[in-house]
Formats: C-alpha cells, structure tokens, sequence
C-alpha cells in the first residue's frame, strides 16, 4: 500500500479529495494532511509519502515553491498538482518540476482516478526497475567477489572493478568466514535472502568487508578481522541471527590471508572446517585455532590415551559404585580426547554407542538380577545418532550413564559398607585392592580397611580371597579347569593360585576337584 499526503488550504477540498475515492482500492492510504505547503513541507519530510496531492495556491507557502525546496533536499514523491487557474504559466512551472499529474479545479472523480492510476503505476515501475539494478548489481559483486575467492580474476580486471563496484582493497588482511544455516535444503532456500540481508547489515555498519552468495553458503570477506571486538560481532552473529530469524547458523572461519592472492587458502581453510563442525559446532563460531584446542593440544601427551575397553572398565566400576563424579570425569576425558583428536563425527557415535553396549553387557555380568533393567536400548542407540553436536551428545551420555546409576543404586542396601561389600562380592574376579576401593567409593583407605574388618570379621584381603577361593571351590566341582578357575576368580599366576588355595582349602585344587567330581 503506496502512503499519500493532501495539502490544500480549503478544509472542505481536503475533506471532499478523502471522500471522493476510495483510496485503498487503488493502492493507496492517507498518512496525513496539512493546510499550507510550510507546514506541508515540514509532514513530508517527516513521514516521506510516496505521493503528495498539493494544491498551487496557499498561504505562506504555495504548492510549487514547496516542491522547489523537497527537489533541493532530493525527497524522492510523485506529485499531483490541483489548481483553480488554467495559465500557461503554471503548468510551465509544473512541467520544469517533473510533475506531469496536473489538474484543474473542480476535480471530478474520473480524472482523480485516471492520475493516481498512473501515479500508482509509475512508482511500482521505479521500484520494480530499481529492485532489478540493485540485483544486478549485487549479482555482479558477488560474481567478482567468488572469483577472487576461487583465483579466478586477473589483477588488472579486478582494479577495473574495483573502481566500478567500489571495493577499497588492497586491504591490511583479509579473512573468509563462511554462514551455513541449518535445515533440509528447501529450508535454506527460502530463509538465505533475509538471513543474508540481516548479516548485510551487521557486517556494514561495523565495517568488516562485504557479504557475498557462494555455493550454499553466505560468504564474508573480513577486513582485518584480527582484534577481539571484530572477532566478538562474529562471534555474537549466531545469536543474533537467531534472534531475528529465528534460524540457526554455524559461522566457519578461515585463516588470516596477508595479500590479496592469498585469500583463495582462507576459503579452502574455512571449507575444511566442516570436518570440526560436529565436535566444535556448539559454540556454533569454528575456527582454525582456538583457545580451547590449544590447551587441549598442550595436556595432549599428559593425558592418558582414551581407547574403548579402558573406558568400558573405567565406566562399568563408576556405574556399579553409583559414583557420579567418577562418571563425569570418565566421560570428561572421553570428550577432550576427541576434541583433541578432531575425530569425525561418525566416528564418533560409533564409539559412544559401542562404549554404551559394551558397558551395559559388562554390567550385566556382575548384576545377573538386573538384566531387564540393564539391557542395551535400540531408543538409545537411535537418539546417539540423531546428535548434531559433540557438545550435545556429551550430556546425553552423563545422563544416560548417572540414570542408569541411579537404578542400580535403588536395588542396592542402604548401608554404605554393606554397598561396598556387595561390590566386592560382585566383582571379586577384577584386580581389586582396598587403595583403588577406598577411592571409588570416596573413603580414606584405613578407615574402609576398618569397617570392613568390623563388618566381616576379616581384613580386606582375607574377606577377598575367601569370596575368590569358595567361588574356585564351585568352578571345579563343576568341572573346570584348574587353570580356568584360577582366571575366573582374578588370579593371573596359576603358582600362586595353588599355593593359596591348599592354604585356604586344605588340599591342592586338582584334589578338590577330583574328590568333588567322585562324589
């Protein structure tokens, strides 16, 4: 709907051109009026119409000396002009004006209606033509802008445009930084022009360099995008686009660039950081070097190197202990090491659901009673896959895990040494020792060697090895080998295992085993 202004010094003129049509259906709504073309003057300038139906002769300002002084100032309106004088003169005067919508009083409907129709189409027409130059324009920029980022441009032509087009390079440095809006394809098609034209905007009136199409992407060429208040605005673009579009975006940025012939390594930079958008995507701004993976890269040989079967054990003593803080630090060095190693992302959610099922099927081992309860979930794997951040999946791991705690923990006893014993009972076959004890079940060694000397009667190593030495006692009555049970029950030197059992027992395992078989 185009805005129209009516300014004549008679009330019952501007009352009778209100009611003679009817405005909206011809395009138009009436923003405002004014009873003199100073006053008139001043309405425009502040309400900017698209068209002004004025009249010529009024008080302390008449129609055309007002259109003289907008024309100074190059307020962009159409005009009708009314009048009650046919002279040649002020046609004249409105022809020298650009005005070509005259007409004389008194005004009948037809002719009103035949001037605003061509008014109407005469603006939609500049708009139109006006749309297309800016397009073409803009097309055009692009068009060069992709040809330096690929290195596809002579340097000689590139001066030619760059007087055309007005880009001030050279520059100190330059950056690429590439938008990538989330979605199914369609989606992005449909939001890319005002995603595009938001950062346009942010990007201008910070004077970072220009915006550009390329491939899928919205390309940035910075200039000298070095300083933390530049890198701040990008950093703060993903927010604010959402906030205006409510459309996600990952900025991708490239390596500095010193020469202009350089910047084809920046683009590519940016390209390959695609690789690092699952395990850095959450911070939703990825960049070649961050303060975060330096510190990552600097601990990288101090920290003990995360493989599959480590962190199932480490896991599965957490979880059974329902030790929460052991959990998160398990799973904490888990997600550094693959920040640290910039793993793709299928690899992985391959790891994390192999570490979920392997963790499960051990758990289940040393808690036959909850099988049900401890069954690896097709959901689970399903919702592992379907995380689109490193970040994302983290926490959904030390939920799962802390959850699965928390079940086992509510079949477990009350009292903490009895929690403990039963552990113990449970997984008597690892290497258990009471330091390892104490601190996965956050205890001062002595004082656990203690109570469980006051629960049991024995000390912890006695306690241990009766549990070990009756469960021998099952596995060869059953027929194992006397190698096998040893295995079964933790001991790795099959000498010592003889020896201690013919303390404990009486009799040489091959014995035992023997006697219990004849009888």
């Amino acid at each position: 709907m185009l805005s129209v202004i009516i300014i004549d010094d008679e009330d019952y003129i501007r009352e009778g051109l209100k009611k003679i049509i009817n405005w909206n259906q011809y395009g138009f709504c009436i923003c405002g009026e004014a009873v003199n073309g100073l006053r008139g003057l001043s309405l425009i300038r502040e309400l900017k119409p698209d068209l002004v139906v004025v009249d010529i002769k009024m008080p302390k300002m008449d129609g055309l000396e007002m259109i003289k002084e907008l024309r100074k100032d190059n307020e962009v309106c159409e005009f009708i002009v009314l009048s009650a004088y046919s002279e040649f003169k002020y046609a004249q005067t409105a022809i020298e004006l650009d005005i070509d919508s005259y007409i004389l009083k008194p005004i009948e409907q037809p002719v009103l209606i035949e001037k605003i129709c061509k008014v109407h189409d005469k603006i939609t027409n500049k708009r139109q033509a006006k749309q297309n130059v800016d397009m073409s324009i803009n097309f055009s920029r692009d068009k060069i802008l992709q040809s330096i980022i690929h290195d596809q441009i002579d340097s000689k032509i590139l001066e030619k445009y760059c007087l055309l087009y007005g880009f001030d390079f050279p520059w100190s440095s330059y950056r690429v930084a590439l938008i990538e809006i989330e979605g199914n394809h369609m989606e992005m098609m449909t939001i890319k022009m005002s995603v595009k034209r938001h950062i346009e905007r942010i990007i201008t009136e910070n004077n970072l360099g220009y915006v550009f199409d390329i491939e899928n992407y919205i390309g940035i060429l910075l200039y000298n995008v070095k300083i933390t208040p530049d890198l701040r605005i990008l950093h703060d673009l993903p927010v604010k686009i959402n906030g205006l579009c409510k459309t996600d975006v990952t900025v991708l940025l490239g390596s500095v660039a010193e020469k202009l012939t350089d910047i084809p390594s920046s683009y590519q930079n940016a390209c390959k950081l695609l690789n690092r958008k699952f395990t850095m995507g959450y911070k939703r701004v990825i960049s070649d070097v961050t303060e975060e993976t330096k510190d990552a890269y600097k601990c990288r040989n101090a920290r003990q190197k995360y493989v599959v079967e480590h962190i199932v054990d480490s896991l599965c003593n957490a979880v059974d202990a329902e030790n929460m803080e052991k959990i998160n630090n398990i799973l904490e060095g888990l997600f550094q090491e693959f920040l640290s190693e910039e793993c793709i992302e299928d690899i992985i959610k391959i790891n994390y659901s192999n570490i979920y099922s392997a963790t499960l099927n051990k758990l289940c081992l040393v808690n036959p009673g909850m099988k049900e309860k401890l069954i690896v979930k097709q959901e689970i794997l399903t919702e592992i896959c379907k995380k689109s951040s490193l970040q994302e999946l983290h926490g959904y791991m030390k939920y799962i895990f802390t959850s699965i705690a928390d079940e086992i923990e509510a079949e477990r006893p009350a009292d903490p040494i009895a929690k403990i014993l039963e552990y113990i009972e449970r997984n008597y076959s690892q290497d258990l020792k009471l330091e390892t004890l104490a601190i996965l079940f956050n205890y001062n060694r002595d004082y656990l060697g203690k109570k469980i000397k006051d629960k049991t009667g024995k000390h912890f190593n006695t306690y241990l090895d009766s549990i070990r030495f009756e469960k021998a006692k099952q596995l060869l009555s059953e027929g194992q080998k006397v190698y096998q049970a040893a295995e079964k029950t933790g001991f790795k030197d099959i000498n010592y295992f003889y020896k201690k059992f013919k303390i404990y027992v009486g009799v040489s395992p091959s014995d035992y085993k023997d006697k219990a078989l004849k009888e």
